[in-house]
């Protein structure tokens, strides 16, 4: 009936993916039923509901860490998700095709008319992220535009809140972010958490332009309708005596693992619309 009490659960590529929880020996998130899934499934920016035969849609997964060693049996559920039938009517689809998105541009792994999984493409690590994170650092400007483009839910003190304050939203980050180093990179931050929220208490929110929007999807395995609305649109900040340059890496790292609840099913992408700062 559930993975928690099972011997494999740390091992078994099932439990890890999709009831991950944390080992008897963590330290950190022990008292918790479960821990982030190491993955994040982000549709295309397509309104549509409905696709007719023969037309095609596309998605992107993000696998964190150790999760990547497991990235045939993602491949195999998706095929075998798409053939036995999506959304209400369990339209059926295939797999077509599956590229790996690296710093040197698309490598195939995947192909329907070979049914052959590639291999020899490299992770992207750290490095291209610290390179994204000096080259942002630049101009004279003090101040940060986060867009949300998927219903973020933000949770203060085991509320969700409707306005994005920044120390709300880093606060989100931090956890979902240590979290997954944690777990699946084998890394544990020390990091003075207490001084960096008082920091981030201090970065004001200066223009919000996120509104609430409702949304709902039901799900198979609870036999229920689950609500995820969350917050859309534009908030920008003013670093005003505060060095953005702690906050930045969590920031530009948040653009790929999201932020809030519900991450996992893509909900809280965000992108970094202006970032142009200059440290005194």
């Amino acid at each position: 009936p559930a993975c928690k009490n099972c011997p494999l659960n740390q091992n078994c590529p099932y439990a890890v993916v999709f009831e991950s929880s944390p080992p008897a020996n963590s330290t950190i998130m022990r008292d918790f039923s479960d821990t982030p899934r190491p993955f994040v499934i982000e549709p295309e920016n397509d309104s549509r509901t409905e696709y007719l035969p023969g037309e095609t849609f596309f998605l992107d997964l993000i696998i964190f860490g150790k999760a990547l060693d497991l990235f045939p049996y993602f491949l195999l559920a998706f095929r075998e998700l798409a053939s036995q039938g999506i959304g209400k009517m369990r339209g059926r689809a295939s797999l077509e095709k599956l590229e790996f998105q690296g710093g040197e541009g698309r490598q195939l792994v995947y192909q329907v008319e070979d049914n052959l999984i590639r291999t020899g493409w490299q992770p992207e690590t750290g490095k291209s992220l610290k390179k994204i994170f000096q080259e942002l650092i630049f101009s004279e400007n003090d101040h940060i535009t986060l867009c949300f483009q998927t219903m973020t839910r933000l949770i203060n003190k085991g509320h969700l809140v409707e306005i994005p304050h920044f120390h709300i939203v880093f606060r989100n980050l931090v956890r979902r972010v240590s979290a997954l180093l944690y777990f699946y990179h084998g890394m544990r931050m020390d990091l003075d958490y207490g001084s960096l929220f008082s920091e981030a208490e201090k970065v004001k929110l200066v223009k919000n332009e996120t509104v609430w929007v409702d949304w709902a999807r039901y799900s198979k395995r609870q036999q229920e309708k689950m609500f995820m609305g969350g917050l859309l649109g534009r908030a920008t900040y003013l670093f005003d005596g505060v060095n953005p340059s702690v906050f930045l890496p969590f920031v530009i790292l948040g653009e790929i693992t999201h932020v809030g609840k519900g991450a996992v099913f893509g909900l809280g992408k965000y992108r970094v619309e202006t970032l142009r700062f200059c440290l005194r």
